[in-house]
């Protein structure tokens, strides 16, 4: 009787064992770019590269797949001058933006990548998912730093929104280094919802509709002479593709839990 006593009690006990999550917090330093109507083409320009970092927290389900959630602050910004497009080059607008993002993506590991196998430690991966970011694309003139959004410099009737939806998707490269310290190197590119991240997507307004200042902020380009040699109305973006950004990175990761095969509550060893 006393041995079936144990034996049901150490059935109950188990009943309450259960695999911990495999959790990990961490933090990424990078650089962030925008591709866009004012950059169609180039990635890693130096011009164009800005310092951003972020903190994630990653839930490793098993070896191949983990699903992470990260806060990102970055900045953007473009700049006619600095393309070798002679047509932008006349058109001469410039732009900069904060960027505030949450994403919650999923990543698959190409090989077993398990924190607590000695011959699983290092994988490429793929990510993709879903995120949100704040933009305030803001431009220079005169020594002057406006609001561009607000001035709706291509004749809008209503503003654009601040916060949009994008798609994260990228790669990367994960290592564990330290029994609970893993280092990530990534690169992914954000595709947004919008194409006003640059303030550029249509026409130049009628300059009778607009203030005086949203006109001269609109319309910079040089070969812009007289009322009568004008591009009023013209074409001034290419309406027809968003706005993309992207942010390549290093992080580091802490695993704060224990080993996920172990229960919360061993009662024999």
């Amino acid at each position: 009787m006393k041995q079936i006593q144990l034996l049901f009690l150490s059935l109950t006990i188990s009943s309450f064992c259960f695999p911990q999550p495999n959790v990990e917090l961490g933090a990424t330093f990078g650089q962030s770019y925008y591709v866009g109507d004012l950059n169609t083409t180039s990635h890693f320009t130096s011009d164009l590269l800005n310092t951003g970092f972020s903190v994630f927290i990653r839930n490793n389900f098993d070896g191949r797949w983990s699903w992470k959630n990260q806060i990102l602050i970055a900045k953007v910004n473009g700049d006619d001058a600095l393309s070798s497009n002679p047509t932008n080059n006349l058109r001469n607008l410039s732009f900069n933006s904060p960027i505030y993002e949450f994403s919650s993506v999923f990543e698959f590991n190409f090989l077993e990548y398990r924190n607590f196998n000695e011959n699983d430690k290092i994988s490429p991966y793929l990510f993709g998912g879903l995120g949100v970011f704040y933009m305030e694309p803001k431009t220079e003139l005169n020594g002057n730093l406006y609001d561009l959004r607000l001035l709706m410099t291509e004749g809008q009737t209503e503003s654009y929104n601040r916060v949009n939806l994008n798609i994260p998707i990228g790669i990367g490269i994960k290592a564990r280094i330290l029994q609970r310290l893993s280092i990530n190197i990534a690169w992914g590119m954000r595709k947004t919802f919008t194409d006003y991240l640059d303030d550029v997507s249509g026409f130049y307004p009628d300059p009778s509709k607009v203030s005086a200042l949203t006109a001269s902020v609109s319309n910079r380009s040089t070969n812009q002479l007289t009322a009568f040699n004008n591009n009023w109305e013209s074409q001034r973006g290419n309406r027809q593709t968003n706005d993309w950004y992207g942010y390549m990175s290093f992080g580091l990761a802490f695993r704060i839990t224990k080993d996920p095969s172990s229960c919360h509550f061993t009662p024999f060893y």
